[in-house]
């Protein structure tokens, strides 16, 4: 587990923090990296999607939202209240070379998924090489 919790100057996505509202409720991440790209998990359980905004300009990603408090059709009064209600944002920038432009985003079971691939250039293929071998002693260093 500390191994995962780790910090490492080559992580390639890391979030900004600039000047965010005291009341602006930042959701639990989770970021995970694979040879084709970037997986960004946020959780926003009881968020409908329409009111979920994700905005991409070059390196930089803004996810933001706002979870409203029910109305209480009951005419009654809240006797605890623990859940978080009111915007969200998370602001993050990805370091590297990842495609922004080709960012993908679904929401399912209050979970925010984000894909961002990396640059084809970058991703890395298996190239077989075949290789045969001179039994004719011709081409032999020596």
């Amino acid at each position: 587990m500390g191994e995962q919790k780790r910090s490492s100057s080559k992580v390639p996505l890391r979030e900004r923090r600039r000047g965010e509202e005291r009341r602006v409720i930042s959701p639990p991440v989770d970021i995970f990296e694979t040879p084709e790209g970037l997986f960004v998990l946020i959780e926003v359980p009881g968020v409908p999607p329409e009111s979920i905004s994700v905005t991409v300009s070059g390196p930089h990603i803004s996810v933001s939202g706002e979870k409203k408090l029910e109305e209480n059709e009951a005419s009654g009064r809240y006797i605890r209240l623990e859940r978080h209600y009111g915007k969200f944002q998370k602001n993050f920038e990805v370091i590297g070379a990842f495609n922004t432009s080709l960012t993908e985003v679904t929401v399912k079971n209050g979970v925010l998924t984000m894909f961002v691939p990396r640059c084809e250039e970058r991703r890395g293929k298996e190239i077989r090489v075949n290789v045969t071998i001179d039994r004719s002693g011709e081409g032999e260093l020596g």
